[in-house]
């Protein structure tokens, strides 16, 4: 955890994280097509949902209806990057 962040700047940090964890997601899948995008979307989806839900288990922690969202804007922010980035390649 960043803790000298100011809490807005460490939340947004969720988008990239979770873009980064898509487009790692759909590289090690690597069969590159419409249905890896997919996997690799739900499969980022679930683990920025149990992330986030499995800290009514830890001490001190809550999970966040916003960190959530993040996450799933993260994840759609990775699935457009790489949508854009292999169809360009196609074409």
């Amino acid at each position: 955890m960043l803790f000298f962040l100011k809490p807005i700047i460490s939340n947004l940090l969720h988008i990239p994280a979770y873009g980064l964890l898509f487009i790692l997601w759909y590289r090690y899948l690597s069969n590159k097509t419409s249905r890896v995008l997919f996997y690799s979307f739900v499969i980022t989806l679930a683990i920025g949902i149990l992330n986030e839900l499995y800290q009514f288990l830890i001490p001190n922690r809550y999970p966040s209806i916003m960190d959530m969202m993040l996450n799933i804007v993260g994840a759609g922010l990775g699935f457009v990057i790489v949508r854009n980035l292999y169809y360009k390649a196609i074409k």
